[in-house]
C-alpha cells in the first residue's frame, strides 16, 4: 500500500491535536505529504481563510505545522473529510477514537469518528486517547487472517509499515468453520479440519502458510512473522495477542458495513493500540461479493 495523504481532522479543540502526532509519524515513515484538514458547517457559505488567518484562529503552534499542509473544506467535516480523501486513491484519515474526557463510547468510537468511518473507502488510523505517541513506531502488528480473501487483503499495508521499522508481523489466524464460508478462496490455505498427527502436521502447514504468505505478500527477511493459530472468538483472540504482543497496531479489514462489522466494532470497543481499518471492496463476480 503506498501512502501519499495522511489527513488529519483539525478545529480548536484540544482532541483534534492528539491525532497529529501519530499521523506526522505514518507520513515521515511512508514519504506520504501530511494536510491538517479544518472544516466547520458554519464556514459553507463563508469564504475561505488564508492559511495565515486560519492557522492564527486555531491557534496552532509551529511545532504542530511542521511538516504539514493546512487546508480548508466546506461543509461538515464527517462528509467533507472523506470527499477529500476520495480525491487521492491513496489517502489515509488519522482520527482519534474518542474524547478524552469523559467514558469511552460503548461503541468505542465518537459519534464523529464513526460518522467519518461510515462514510469514508479509505484507510482509517483510529487512535485511542490513552495511547502514548511519544515513541510510537507500527513495529508490532497484528494481522487477522481466515484463509478468506477479505482477510489477505490486510498484509500488503502490514508489510507495507512493518518492513520500514524491520517490525514482526502477529498472523493470528482464527479458523472459520461455518458451512457457507469455509470455502477457501482459490488457492487460499485454509487450517486443516481434521488431523490424524498434528504434533507433524501442524508445523508442516504452519511452515507452508508462512512461506507462501512471504511469497505472496514480498515479505522482506527484516519482518518477522509470527503464526498464531488461535481457535475462539476472533474478535477476543485478536484483542488479546495485542495484549501479549505489546502490538502498536492491529490492521483489520472489513466489507465497509459497519452494521455488521462484528469483529471490527468488538476490536474498537475495547482496543488499547491504534487500529487501521482497511476497507475491503470485493471484484465484482467474485463468489465472495454478496
Amino acid at each position: 500500500m503506498t501512502m501519499k495523504k495522511i489527513l488529519v481532522p483539525i478545529d480548536a479543540s484540544a482532541d483534534s491535536r492528539r491525532a497529529v502526532p501519530w499521523a506526522r509519524t505514518m507520513a515521515r515513515l511512508s514519504g506520504a505529504s501530511l494536510h491538517l484538514v479544518h472544516s466547520a458547517e458554519e464556514e459553507a457559505v463563508q469564504p475561505l481563510e488564508t492559511p495565515g488567518a486560519l492557522r492564527e484562529r486555531l491557534q496552532l503552534a509551529r511545532e504542530e505545522m511542521e511538516g504539514a499542509i493546512l487546508e480548508q473544506l466546506t461543509g461538515p467535516s464527517s462528509v467533507a473529510l472523506p470527499a477529500k480523501a476520495e480525491e487521492t486513491p491513496q489517502s489515509v484519515i488519522v482520527v482519534p477514537m474518542f474524547s478524552s474526557e469523559g467514558a469511552r463510547p460503548k461503541s468505542g468510537l465518537s459519534p464523529f469518528a464513526e460518522q467519518v468511518l461510515r462514510g469514508a473507502r479509505c484507510p482509517i488510523l483510529l487512535v485511542p486517547p490513552s495511547a502514548d505517541p511519544g515513541a510510537w513506531r507500527p513495529g508490532k502488528i497484528i494481522v487477522p487472517q481466515d484463509s478468506t480473501a477479505e482477510t489477505a487483503y490486510a498484509i500488503e499495508p502490514a508489510v507495507a509499515m512493518a518492513r520500514q521499522n524491520g517490525g514482526t508481523l502477529f498472523v493470528v489466524h482464527v479458523p472459520n468453520y461455518s458451512t457457507e464460508r469455509f470455502l477457501p478462496e482459490h488457492e487460499a490455505l485454509p487450517f486443516p479440519r481434521y488431523m490424524d498427527q498434528p504434533q507433524h502436521e501442524f508445523p508442516a502447514w504452519k511452515q507452508e502458510f508462512i512461506e507462501r504468505l512471504r511469497e505472496l505478500g514480498q515479505i522482506p527477511a527484516s519482518v518477522d512473522v509470527q503464526l498464531v493459530l488461535a481457535l475462539g472468538d476472533p474478535a477476543n483472540e485478536i484483542l488479546d495477542w495485542s495484549t501479549k504482543a505489546h502490538a502498536d497496531l492491529i490492521a483489520i479489514p472489513w466489507r465497509g458495513d459497519f452494521n455488521t462489522a462484528r469483529v471490527l466494532r468488538k476490536v474498537l470497543k475495547d482496543a488499547t493500540c491504534p487500529v487501521l481499518t482497511l476497507p475491503f471492496h470485493p471484484v465484482v463476480g467474485s463468489r465472495r461479493a454478496a
